[in-house]
């Protein structure tokens, strides 16, 4: 993998830091793929994945790798023009971190939240339950389908019990909320790396 490449036009920032754009971009970086194939991963249609790579590649973005011969037009393939790039802050369109770290994790939101409906209607756990833990006194707020359940939702002891003898789908646990300090979050982090 080359170096990287430090992005100093603002078009290019902009198309980089903008999570919709991204998306059209990121099956093309660091390897070539045609038009059909980048919509097959995509998962949208070649009418949009052409007109995102016409705007990527007058950006400067895209190149066309190599054309691939057949009866009536080649197939065109489309690369990054860099395999790796490094967008400062001050070239991006944002006026602040938060502002970019809101756009990177609205996208997110819009991929997650209805397949997150969708587990829950089906869980019919559409309710809300809201209570403070006598165990810790912090408040906590969970989606349900009932009022009260077959463990106590006081005692964490109890609850911890119900997590690891849980048998139903891991949509029903996603509204959960784990606050981890910086040591015990690397230690986490480090453990999906582990070979």
């Amino acid at each position: 993998m080359e170096a990287f490449y430090t992005v100093t036009d603002p078009e290019q920032a902009r198309l980089l830091s903008n999570p919709a754009s991204f998306k059209f971009f990121e099956p093309f970086v660091a390897r070539e793929r045609s038009v059909t194939a980048a919509a097959g991963e995509i998962g949208c249609s070649l009418d949009a994945v052409l007109y995102r790579v016409k705007t990527l590649l007058r950006a400067g973005l895209l190149e066309v790798s190599r054309l691939e011969k057949r009866a009536g037009r080649p197939i065109k393939y489309y690369r990054s023009v860099h395999d790796a790039y490094f967008i400062p802050f001050e070239v991006t369109p944002f006026a602040e971190v938060e502002e970019r770290l809101t756009a990177h994790f609205r996208e997110r939101q819009a991929l997650v939240v209805p397949r997150m409906a969708r587990a829950l209607r089906q869980l019919e756990r559409e309710g809300r339950r809201v209570y403070r833990r006598v165990d810790n006194d912090e408040v906590w707020q969970e989606s349900a389908g009932e009022i009260e359940r077959s463990f106590d939702l006081y005692d964490a002891k109890s609850y911890r019990r119900h997590m690891e003898t849980y048998l139903g789908p891991v949509a029903e646990m996603m509204d959960d909320t784990l606050m981890l300090t910086d040591q015990e979050a690397k230690e986490l982090l480090t453990g999906f790396y582990e070979v």
